[in-house]
C-alpha cells in the first residue's frame, strides 16, 4: 500500500529496515523477509511490515523577501518540507524487555 511509504521512506536517502510478515490469511504459510528500500506488501503474501524508524512530516513556513532588483516590498511565504525520525520502539516497549531481562544492555534495536 504506497499510501504508508512516506512514513517509512519519505526520500531516496532515508535509511530504515522493516521486517515485513506474512499476513493473516496466507495461504503459503509463515514467511519473513527484512527490506532497506520501498516495497511491495504482496512481496510476502498479505504482508505487514514493522519498521525500526518511523518518519514524521514537518511542514516549516518562512517569509522570503521578493520583488525585482529594487523593490524588496513583496514578502512570500514559502514552505519547506522536511522529515523528523521516530523511533518504531516505543521507550514502554524498551522500559517492558529491560525490565524483563534486568542484567542485560537492551537497546531499541535489539528488540528490533
Amino acid at each position: 500500500m504506497q499510501l504508508k511509504m512516506p512514513y517509512l521512506f519519505p526520500s531516496n536517502d532515508s535509511k530504515n529496515l522493516v521486517i515485513s510478515v506474512s499476513g493473516v490469511g496466507a495461504s503459503k504459510g509463515f514467511s519473513t523477509l527484512i527490506m532497506d528500500k520501498v516495497f511491495c506488501l504482496d512481496t510476502i503474501e498479505k504482508g505487514q511490515g514493522f519498521p525500526l524508524y518511523i518518519y514524521e512530516e514537518i511542514i516549516e513556513e518562512k517569509s522570503v523577501a521578493a520583488g525585482d532588483l529594487f523593490d524588496n516590498s513583496l514578502d512570500l511565504t514559502v514552505s519547506e518540507t522536511k522529515y523528523r525520525r521516530k523511533d518504531g520502539i516505543s521507550d514502554e516497549g524498551l522500559q517492558h524487555f529491560q525490565t524483563a531481562y534486568p542484567n542485560e544492555q537492551i537497546s531499541k534495536e535489539d528488540i528490533f
